[in-house]
Formats: C-alpha cells, sequence, structure tokens
C-alpha cells in the first residue's frame, strides 16, 4: 500500500486476486475501457452497491466501498496501476441482514468520513470507514431500504427510499428522520430509486 494512502495504516488481506498482471494500456477511441482487475470478495454473494468516495482530498488515492450480504468492503485503487487493494471489511452484526445500498458521507464537524449503509431490515447504519466501528443506528423505515443518495450541497444529509413507500431525510448526526415524504396521496408503491 503507498505511503500517502488514505487508509494507509488499515490494511486487510482478504481479497481473491484472478487477474494477469500486466500494465494498463493507454485509451483507444474504440476500446475507450478495458477491464485491469478482476477479484472476487470471499463471502461470494452478489454485490448490491458500490460508490466511490467523493470527498477525498485531490490527489489521494480513489477508495471504493462495496455492499453484499452482510457486509461493506472497501478498496483503494490507484490510478498509476492495475491494482485493486482490499482496505476493509466490515460486518454487520446481524447475520439476516442484506446490504442493498450504501453511501459515502462526510462530517464536517469531525473531519471524518462516514458510511450509511441500509438494506433488507429497514434500518440504516452509520460506520466509520477507518475504524470499521459503528457509530450509529438510524430507525425510521418500516421495510427494506432500497437506495440511499448523498446530498450533493451538503455531505451530511442523505435521502433513502424504501419498500414502505417513503423518502426520507437523514443528518448523519441525527438518530431519526428529519424529514419524511410521504403519505395518503404519496407514492402507491416501493420506491426503488432516487
Amino acid at each position: 500500500m503507498e505511503e500517502g494512502s488514505y487508509f494507509a495504516n488499515n490494511r486487510c488481506s482478504r481479497a481473491i486476486d484472478i487477474s494477469k498482471s500486466s500494465s494498463i494500456p493507454p485509451d483507444d477511441y474504440n476500446h475507450p475501457f478495458l477491464a485491469s482487475k478482476t477479484i472476487y470478495e470471499q463471502h461470494r454473494q452478489p454485490i448490491y452497491a458500490c460508490a466511490f468516495n467523493p470527498y477525498q482530498p485531490e490527489g489521494c488515492v480513489p477508495v471504493l466501498a462495496t455492499a453484499a450480504k452482510n457486509m461493506i468492503t472497501i478498496y483503494e485503487c490507484p490510478l498509476d496501476s492495475n491494482k485493486i487493494i482490499l482496505v476493509r471489511s466490515i460486518k454487520d452484526p446481524s447475520p439476516d441482514m442484506d446490504i442493498f445500498t450504501l453511501t459515502w458521507c462526510y462530517d464536517i464537524t469531525d473531519r471524518a468520513h462516514r458510511i450509511a449503509f441500509g438494506g433488507y431490515s429497514g434500518l440504516i447504519r452509520l460506520v466509520d470507514p477507518c475504524s470499521g466501528g459503528l457509530l450509529m443506528n438510524m430507525y425510521g423505515h418500516g421495510d427494506h431500504v432500497n437506495e440511499m443518495r448523498t446530498d450533493p450541497n451538503n455531505s451530511m444529509i442523505f435521502a433513502s427510499v424504501s419498500k414502505d413507500t417513503t423518502i426520507r431525510l437523514w443528518n448523519i448526526r441525527v438518530h431519526g428522520p428529519i424529514a419524511i415524504l410521504g403519505g395518503y396521496e404519496g407514492h402507491k408503491d416501493q420506491i426503488l430509486s432516487l
């Protein structure tokens, strides 16, 4: 792992690398994208969500989080090589939790990156991607959380949609929703996307 890496002190080694070692070829107009690395996560379950951390300082190695079954996995994706480096796996305490969605947030008060995730249980959890520790359980949805997105203008606010037919707005410092969009004349079926 590179010295200047954001997660340099949090290395794990559970990813299975099945790629061939080769350098990334230059861009080609007819083939602008070329697979450079393939890895399988140890759990071998479908991956329902992935998101790059948009709040890293310029020049840092891009960091990607994935969600599958009851696990969040964080990777570094250096731009100057074809490596994908496993940094940390965060396992949800509930073995029955299926995580469907995640979003990166940034706590401007603590100057700390956060990951919010939700899924089958309707519960949203907020974790610290550096330590892997659970920071907060966020209650409000009555059914599956299908998708979450962080406000592009305020990194401490995110929205979630659910099978319970509501959209909820959250602040990463509050356990419950700060707004609920739904009601009698609202959505008639579950909301899948924002």
